[in-house]
């Protein structure tokens, strides 16, 4: 089988086993099953990627680390669990970001595709004017509004940051294995967004599971990617 496609069938069944728990009502084994698929990733890399970026690495295991800490709380409401949860992430998400820009020329990128760059600048300061309306007039189950509102404002904004850098990053090296890469991150991010919409906008349960979907694809592509070996394409993933 295709690798792509084994890889695509496994996120499809992982997603199938969480997505049918919670419809019956398992949520509780639902939830935890969904907080071990990043973990079991990190550690099927730790054991067999045996040349490892630090950066991508450090993402793997803080990001690992955060979905530890929120089990931990899971039955918690906006407590500190939710603060250290989130820091880890973004902290993960900043390693990752470390690790594209150790590796994009930006002199060449703005000299070669200075129009794709400015698109991409206005598209990043658009949607974040976008996600700042949603998330703005939320309401929250706690007395800390403002800080939940900055948290959540500089997680997206790593976020965004992710897309745009990735997509840079493979125009400067038009590789297979740095379009995984964008795709990876294209899918990790739009399954935050529609979390977000099912969060903020529209309480229908078909969004979280399609976010679940989008997330474990999204990880098991960055995974994917590290298996891809081109000899004259650099990789973000490779010392």
């Amino acid at each position: 089988m295709n690798k792509v496609l084994k890889f695509i069938l496994i996120g499809a069944i992982v997603s199938l086993i969480t997505i049918v728990s919670s419809a019956y009502g398992l949520e509780s084994f639902s939830n935890t099953f969904q907080l071990f698929v990043v973990p079991s990733i990190t550690f099927i890399y730790l054991l067999k990627v045996k040349r490892k970026a630090i950066n991508f690495m450090l993402f793997m295991l803080f990001y690992s680390l955060g979905n530890f800490v929120w089990l931990s709380g899971i039955e918690e409401t906006y407590s500190y669990f939710y603060y250290v949860t989130n820091s880890l992430f973004i902290l993960g998400y900043i390693f990752l970001l470390a690790e594209i820009y150790k590796n994009i020329d930006l002199r060449t990128v703005l000299t070669v595709h200075r129009l794709e760059f400015f698109v991409l600048v206005i598209l990043f300061i658009y949607m974040m004017y976008v996600l700042i309306e949603i998330v703005k007039p939320a309401t929250y189950v706690t007395d800390y509004k403002l800080p939940i509102q900055i948290l959540e404002l500089i997680y997206n904004s790593v976020l965004l940051l992710l897309l745009t850098s990735s997509l840079l990053y493979y125009l400067q090296e038009t590789s297979k294995k740095n379009l995984v890469f964008f795709i990876g991150c294209a899918v990790l991010v739009f399954s935050e967004l529609v979390l977000i919409g099912y969060y903020y906008m529209i309480d229908d349960i078909r969004l979280s599971y399609l976010s679940s979907l989008l997330y474990n694809l999204g990880f098991l592509l960055l995974y994917y990617q590290t298996q891809i070996k081109e000899a004259n394409a650099p990789s973000v993933f490779s010392e």
